[in-house]
């Protein structure tokens, strides 16, 4: 708000306000239209007169969020309370009461700092893995209750429309419990994975059922819905899935596979079997290039400046030895190194991190596979959890190179970190084997 002061002191003849009210890329509903609301009604009392916000909307869940704004944006005079109370006796009827009670409990968790560990959620998660896991079991459970009660009343109104819409409403809250289930069961996978590898199996078993739930909820959405053009799929994804990871405990363990694509646990089985080298220089952070601790140059460092970063190799980040990769307060700060390498050639980059973040943060590794020219042909990521509680947690990522592949590089970022937050790297490796 002081920046929006500031533009009205200014003396411009107009000014406004770039909003971001999506919408995608959230699997869930994004329930944030009391602070956009804030935001224009003090935009407008400063002298804005232009308003502008991205939205791409799962309109089953940002309907209301849209029609608000565009209300106040015609007259600020108008209250939130009152235009809520308007939409959803207009747009839900008979069932508005569990409708609301349905977004009341999305507003709730979008609210809530601690879920963020002190931050208030609706700022931050843009494109985040774990966004969706914001919502607690007993979020999913009690709204569901909600909507169930809302397709009961729905049914007994007689009216098509609002049937209509509290069908819409169903078609996207499977989507979102499919890929919540999905979510959760991929941390436990990787927690598994790291410490009790007994349970691998198991979690396997339920996060198949789950991918199939996600891709089936998904599929009936875009044949149902009236609106099937909402983008899902860039708040669903598959990485933060630890498969190359579990492939490799379930090799070392003689568990079941099931769930593990093929040529994961290919590559996996041949990696093993590798008497391969360690191409990685310096992944045991043991040397600085100097007092500070910079990165010795055979480090690519990639870094977005943000006030208070810190990306060194420091002691109080070791996992062995006598130091480690320490990041801080990174919006976007990666170092990687680039290897040589043949199309059909296989690749895996190891190594350990602990994390303690805020939901949201993203410590992520990476490989990308380039062409001759440069062009990156293939790109492989896997995101780790925001914090590995406590505890320095292995990831694995492996890979084949394509057709046209000369060079391979293996990054690891430190993204989306707020005050507070640490990432500690240590114990890097880097194998390309047949």
């Amino acid at each position: 708000f002081c920046l929006m002061r500031g533009w009205s002191q200014s003396g411009v003849r107009l000014w406004g306000i770039y909003e971001y009210a999506y919408g995608s890329s959230y699997a869930a509903p994004r329930e944030v239209e009391k602070y956009c609301a804030e935001a224009l009604k003090k935009a407008g009392a400063l002298g804005a007169q232009a308003y502008y916000a991205e939205a791409y909307p799962i309109w089953a869940y940002d309907a209301k969020k849209l029609w608000i704004l565009s209300r106040l944006a015609d007259s600020l005079s108008l209250d939130l309370p009152g235009l809520e109370d308007e939409f959803f006796k207009g747009f839900y009827g008979g069932c508005s009461s569990a409708a609301r009670r349905f977004f009341a409990i999305a507003g709730r968790v979008w609210s809530s700092g601690e879920r963020a560990k002190g931050k208030a959620a609706w700022l931050s998660l843009y494109n985040g893995e774990d966004s969706i896991s914001l919502y607690s079991e007993s979020d999913i459970a009690e709204m569901e209750s909600a909507l169930r009660e809302a397709e009961v009343l729905a049914s007994g109104l007689g009216n098509g429309k609002i049937s209509a819409r509290v069908a819409e409403l169903r078609l996207a809250f499977n989507v979102t419990k499919a890929a919540w289930r999905e979510n959760r069961l991929s941390r436990e996978l990787f927690v598994a994975a790291n410490f009790l590898p007994s349970k691998i199996p198991d979690i396997l078993k339920d996060l198949r059922g789950a991918k199939l739930d996600t891709k089936s909820a998904l599929s009936d959405f875009f044949q149902k819905s009236s609106y099937p053009n909402a983008p899902w799929r860039t708040g669903i994804s598959d990485k933060s899935f630890p498969e190359d990871l579990a492939a490799l405990r379930i090799l070392e363990s003689g568990a079941d596979g099931s769930g593990i694509s093929a040529a994961s646990l290919s590559r996996a089985e041949k990696f093993l079997k590798s008497a391969g080298v360690n191409l990685m220089r310096g992944g045991d952070f043991e040397r600085a290039a100097d007092l500070s601790g910079n990165f010795p140059a055979f480090w690519s460092v990639y870094s977005q400046d943000t006030r208070g970063l810190v990306a060194k190799i420091s002691e109080s980040a070791a996992r062995s030895g006598r130091a480690g990769a320490e990041f801080s307060m990174c919006e976007q700060t990666g170092i990687s190194q680039t290897f040589p390498i043949s199309s059909g050639k296989h690749c895996m980059f190891e190594g350990w991190v602990k994390a303690d973040c805020r939901l949201g943060a993203a410590p992520y590794a990476t490989l990308y596979f380039h062409s001759e020219d440069g062009k990156i042909l293939r790109r492989k990521t896997f995101v780790l959890p925001p914090s590995t509680g406590g505890k320095f947690a292995r990831f694995a990522l492996s890979a084949s190179a394509p057709r046209g592949a000369v060079k391979v590089t293996a990054a690891f970022f430190a993204a989306k970190m707020q005050r507070g937050g640490r990432i500690f790297a240590d114990d890097f490796s880097f194998f390309i084997f047949d």
